[in-house]
C-alpha cells in the first residue's frame, strides 16, 4: 500500500505516552514542568525514531508510524526496551542531579511511560497544512491508551500490543510473559491485546551484571560511520535476515527461549564453514557481543558498540581472541573489515530509502 497523501496504508501505529503527565503539570512550576517533560519525551523519541517515523507530538504522547513490512517482532521489543530503559536512566539522572526544590523537580519520580502498538490501516491526509493519519485504527490505538482493563490490571509502565500486531510480528505471549487483556469500545467493538510489563523488565535490567569481559586479547578494533540511527543500525547488526546481507552468511538459525538476548544461540553457515555463536552481551541500541569458536583461531568474541552522532551512528567493532593467534588472524580480520564495508553500503541504501519514504 502507498504511504502518499490521500492513500490508505497498512502499518504499525505506535504511541508512546508519558504517564502522570497531567497531574505532574498541574502541580508543577509553569516553566520547569514543560521543560522537564519535554526532555523526557525527546529521550524516548530519539530511541524510536529511525525504526518508526515520528508523525505527531500530542502533548504527553508521540505518535509513530512504520509500514507493515518494515518491522519485526524482535525489532519492536528491542526498540521499546531501549526507549524505556533510556527513559528510566534519564529520569534517575535528572532526579539525582537536580538541586532545585520546586514541585516540578520534586515530582519527577512520579512520571512513567507506556506504549501502545496496533497494526491497521490509516489514511494520510493534509489538514490545515499538516500531514495527519486518520481512520478507525488510529482511533483504536488512541483509545487503548486509556483502557479500563489495563487500569484494573494495575499496570503503569507497559507495551500493549493488539492481537493484530502480535500475530503479524509472530510474538509468543508465553515466552515474553505477557498478560492477555480485552477492551470493548462502543462503535469499535472488542479489541484483544497482550501486555508486556516494562517495569518488570527494567528491574531485571538493573539486576543484570555488566557484559562479561571477553577472554583473550584484542586482535582488532574497527570503526565505521553509518548514516542511520542506532535503532536502524541495531536491526542491521542483529536481525538474522539483515546479517545475511552484509556478513556473507548463507543461513542463520537462532535457538531463542523467548526474546533474543544473552544466551541466544545461532547456527551460522559461511561458505562450507558452520559455526555456532552465542550472544554474551545484549544492550539494545548500545552494545551486543557474540562469541564463536573458529576451527583455526579458537574462541573469538566480537563486541559491537553503538554511539549516536549527529550524522547517524558511530559503530565500533572489537575482536577478541587468543593472544597466540594474533599473527595468523589477518585473513579473518580482513574478512570482517570487508563485511563492515558491506554494512555501511547497506546502511547508506537504507538511509536513502528512508529519505524518500
Amino acid at each position: 500500500m502507498s504511504s502518499e497523501q490521500g492513500a490508505i496504508s497498512r502499518g504499525y501505529l505506535l504511541l508512546a505516552d508519558l504517564s502522570g503527565y497531567t497531574a505532574y503539570l498541574a502541580e508543577s512550576d509553569p516553566e520547569h514542568g514543560p521543560l522537564i517533560t519535554g526532555d523526557f519525551i525527546e529521550t524516548v523519541v530519539g530511541r524510536v525514531r529511525g525504526a518508526f517515523r515520528l508523525e505527531k507530538l500530542e502533548g504527553d504522547a508521540a505518535l509513530f508510524w512504520a509500514d507493515a513490512d518494515k518491522v519485526t517482532g524482535g525489532m519492536l521489543v528491542d526498540m521499546v526496551d531501549a526507549a524505556y530503559f533510556a527513559f528510566q536512566r534519564r529520569l534517575q539522572s535528572v532526579s539525582q542531579a537536580t538541586t532545585c526544590s520546586c514541585e516540578a523537580c520534586a515530582r519527577i519520580p512520579a512520571l512513567d511511560l507506556k506504549f501502545v502498538c496496533h497494526l491497521g490501516y490509516a489514511l494520510r491526509q493534509r489538514i490545515a497544512g499538516r500531514s495527519e493519519l486518520a481512520g478507525r485504527d488510529v482511533i483504536v490505538a488512541h483509545r487503548l491508551l486509556k483502557g479500563t482493563t489495563i487500569e484494573r490490571a494495575d499496570a503503569h509502565s507497559y507495551l500493549l500490543l493488539t492481537d493484530a500486531a502480535m500475530v503479524a510480528l509472530d510474538l509468543d505471549p508465553q515466552a515474553l510473559d505477557m498478560i492477555g487483556l480485552t477492551e470493548r469500545y462502543e462503535g469499535l467493538g472488542t479489541v484483544q491485546c497482550h501486555l508486556l510489563d516494562l517495569a518488570r523488565r527494567w528491574a531485571g535490567e538493573q539486576r543484570r551484571p555488566a557484559g562479561p569481559r571477553p577472554s583473550g586479547s584484542q586482535l582488532s578494533r574497527m570503526e565505521r560511520m553509518l548514516p542511520v540511527t542506532p535503532a536502524v543500525t541495531w536491526e542491521l547488526l542483529t536481525g538474522p535476515s539483515r546479517r545475511m546481507a552484509w556478513e556473507g552468511i548463507a543461513s542463520v538459525e537462532e535457538v531463542t527461549p523467548g526474546q533474543r538476548g544473552v544466551g541466544t544461540v545461532a547456527s551460522c553457515v559461511v561458505g562450507r564453514l558452520k559455526t555456532v555463536e552465542e550472544i554474551v552481551d545484549w544492550r539494545p541500541f548500545d552494545a551486543v557481543a557474540r562469541r564463536m569458536r573458529h576451527p583455526e583461531l579458537g574462541n573469538l568474541t566480537t563486541l559491537y558498540r553503538l554511539t549516536e552522532i549527529a550524522s547517524g551512528t558511530h559503530l565500533e567493532a572489537t575482536l577478541f581472541g587468543p593472544t597466540s593467534k594474533r599473527a595468523v588472524a589477518g585473513d579473518f580480520v580482513a574478512e570482517r573489515e570487508t563485511a563492515l564495508d558491506r554494512l555501511v553500503a547497506l546502511a547508506e541504501a537504507e538511509a536513502s530509502e528512508l529519505a524518500t519514504a
